[in-house]
């Protein structure tokens, strides 16, 4: 009886699918901040000196490094020509539209 056993292919176990994380919160404001500043094809130099920040330190801000004083992302985004409640705002579309596409997967 042994002889006619027929072992059954065993699925190999699925990995969970790796899913992008949400960005924190300043990644997310490094990100609008960096776009903003490429739309106007701004170096960190000019941006950091209109804003009163040094160019490394502006440098972190966009890459998601640093978490900045509101003080700060209000006088970096005054150096772009954008309110608070505009970089706010810019910010929340970019977390919020994270989340509908998950949903959306």
């Amino acid at each position: 009886m042994a002889d006619n056993v027929v072992p059954f292919a065993r699925p190999k176990p699925r990995m969970p699918e790796r899913t992008r994380r949400a960005p924190l919160l300043r990644e997310a404001l490094g990100e609008v901040l960096r776009e903003e500043r490429h739309r106007q094809a701004r170096t960190l130099k000019d941006v950091a000196k209109d804003a009163g920040v040094s160019t490394p330190y502006l440098s972190e801000i966009e890459r998601g490094r640093k978490e900045p004083s509101s003080e700060c992302i209000a006088a970096v985004g005054d150096a772009l020509g954008l309110r608070l409640v505009d970089v706010v705002s810019r910010v929340e579309r970019r977390l919020g539209g994270y989340d509908a596409v998950l949903l959306a997967a």
